[in-house]
């Protein structure tokens, strides 16, 4: 009967065999028409399966979705997966927008986001790619979140993935956006595309300096002068007496006033004059 499941049809003896212990013709014609048949082994074998995955997903949750993107890396657009909820949502929708016009990699890419939109309401997360951790073909999880792989990023090989994780192991920390590429290989639309995402942090695009801004000086900061306070003229108040000196107590009673002296009298000039 393989050759009936594979859609051979009957031979001629297995045709005979099956007349002398008279099987009806309707199975007879039936085993000559069938062009597969799925067999039961593959049948209970794909049960299986299904089952372990449903319980890998309830109860492992972090790794379930790690497999699962590392195996749609291709397809995984890990830039806008780690944006959030609202993106994956957005871009779902534009997706499923297209209807009939949608293409073979766009039912792909919504079947990721579904899922993707999944994770996040179970309440996990995508970070962001960083070249200096993510692994080149596969999902790793980090501090409770998934850390997407090299070659989620659109149009960046696994040759370049493998690339990115050499250059990294020898120089450590990649100087420039000119080391990067000379050491890694990429070309210069794949650069830009990872300096747009901001995949290339705050790397600088070369190692020349200007020459004038080594011996400028930084300009003074400006501070702020405060105007001059307006002074306020306090009006005496003149209805106030003026205090009394204080007496001290126990204190000598001041001398009193001299009394003016009386001056002598002139005596009267007894001598008589001769004219």
């Amino acid at each position: 009967m393989e050759s009936v499941r594979k859609g051979k049809g009957l031979k001629p003896e297995d045709e005979e065999a099956m007349g002398k212990v008279k099987v009806p013709d309707w199975y007879v014609d039936s085993c000559k028409k069938i062009k597969y048949m799925f067999p039961k082994a593959h049948a209970v074998a794909y049960v299986l399966n299904a089952a372990r995955i449903a319980y890998c997903k309830v109860h492992y949750p972090l790794a379930f979705y790690a497999t699962y993107f590392s195996i749609k890396r291709d397809h995984l657009n890990s830039t806008l997966v780690s944006r959030g909820l609202k993106a994956v949502r957005q871009e779902l929708q534009t997706l499923r927008n297209k209807g009939k016009d949608a293409t073979a990699n766009d039912q792909v890419s919504i079947e990721i986001l579904e899922l993707a939109q999944e994770m996040y309401a179970r309440g996990f997360e995508m970070m962001p790619l960083d070249i200096y951790k993510s692994h080149p073909t596969k999902c790793l999880i980090k501090d409770g979140k998934i850390l997407p792989p090299l070659n989620s990023i659109p149009g960046l090989s696994e040759a370049v993935a493998a690339s990115i994780v050499k250059a990294r192991e020898e120089v450590g920390t990649f100087s420039n956006q000119e080391e990067f590429q000379r050491l890694v290989g990429c070309n210069s639309t794949l650069l830009a595309a990872m300096n747009k995402d901001g995949l290339l942090g705050d790397m600088p695009e070369s190692s020349q300096t200007d020459f004038f801004s080594m011996f400028s000086s930084p300009a003074p900061k400006k501070t702020e002068e405060k105007a001059p306070e307006a002074e306020t003229y306090v009006k005496p108040n003149t209805l106030t007496p003026k205090p009394e000196p204080k007496v001290q107590e126990n204190a000598p009673a001041p001398p009193p006033p001299e009394e003016p002296k009386a001056e002598p009298e002139p005596e009267p000039d007894t001598q008589l004059s001769l004219f």
